[in-house]
């Protein structure tokens, strides 16, 4: 009975125990397999809530969206170039929204791109890159702010001129001519009597023209009054012997490197005086006496 009972029961347990250890082997492992794609799961989650930019979740697009904003607004204050190229072309490939920095960043690469390339233009020493360079300059917004580089390249365009062709250059007049020589408040008399010249020879009559701030207001004319169209529309059959008289006596005074001494577009009025004195010099067949 007791090795009956040992016996039974030991085939209870035994029984027992191999149900017993069959469930506890598969549970264990449907549990791991559970925990193990839960654990997986939720590390990616994790980690794709960490990296929502990945490839384009919210976290690193907005980490992004600052880093470039930063890179941005230094190049603008002092960066290079390529610096600015290159922050522009990945604000583009993300395509960021086009912002009051990326627009200034826009008009720094053109401000940068035009005077790189009248530096380039100065050291090639290349006649008509050099012209181009200037045209580009001066036809651009960004002419007032380069008056100094403007200058020194168009004194090179004129000795490169001379250097082929052996004739002094005359000094082509343009809107920044006017805006530069409108600027001074008190210049000197040679450039009061380089502009003054100018007036009298386009027929603008001596009583507008006494003193520096009636000059200036004629300067601020535009359209039609402007001095640069009549200067265009010049005719020296139109001219009285007095005008143009009183012109030469002011212009005699001074010489031209005296004149642009002060300022290069001063010297472009002293020029175009000189210029429009000697069509009429050529009209009449003489100079008048001096």
């Amino acid at each position: 009975m007791g090795c009956g009972t040992s016996s039974h029961m030991k085939s209870f347990h035994g029984g027992a125990t191999g149900r017993s250890t069959g469930m506890s082997s598969n549970v264990p492992r449907f549990s791991s397999y559970t925990t193990s794609s839960v654990h997986k799961r939720s590390t990616m989650r994790s980690f794709f809530q960490q990296n929502r930019n990945f490839p384009g979740g919210e976290v690193n697009q907005g980490s992004l969206r600052e880093r470039l904003h930063r890179q941005l607004t230094r190049n603008v204050r002092a960066g290079t170039l390529t610096d600015l190229e290159e922050t522009l072309k990945r604000y583009e490939e993300f395509k960021l929204p086009a912002d009051e920095l990326y627009y200034r960043a826009v008009r720094k690469v053109e401000y940068l791109r035009l005077k790189n390339g009248l530096r380039e233009a100065v050291r090639r020493r290349h006649y008509s890159t050099l012209r181009d360079a200037i045209q580009a300059v001066e036809s651009s917004p960004f002419a007032e702010e380069l008056p100094n580089s403007l200058q020194a390249a168009r004194a090179l365009l004129d000795e490169l001129a001379y250097q082929w062709t052996g004739e002094p250059v005359e000094h082509s007049m343009g809107y920044s001519s006017i805006s530069e020589v409108r600027r001074f408040k008190s210049p000197p008399g040679c450039v009061v009597d380089s502009v003054k010249a100018c007036f009298l020879l386009v027929n603008t009559p001596p009583t507008e023209v006494k003193t520096w701030p009636m000059m200036r207001a004629l300067l601020c004319r535009t359209g039609r009054e402007s001095l640069l169209v009549q200067m265009a529309t010049f005719d020296p059959g139109k001219l009285s012997v007095k005008q143009y008289k009183k012109a030469d006596s002011l212009i005699r005074r001074w010489g031209e490197r005296e004149v642009s001494a002060v300022s290069f577009e001063a010297g472009t009025f002293w020029a175009w005086a000189n210029s429009a004195l000697n069509r009429k010099y050529n009209q009449n067949g003489r100079k008048p006496k001096k």
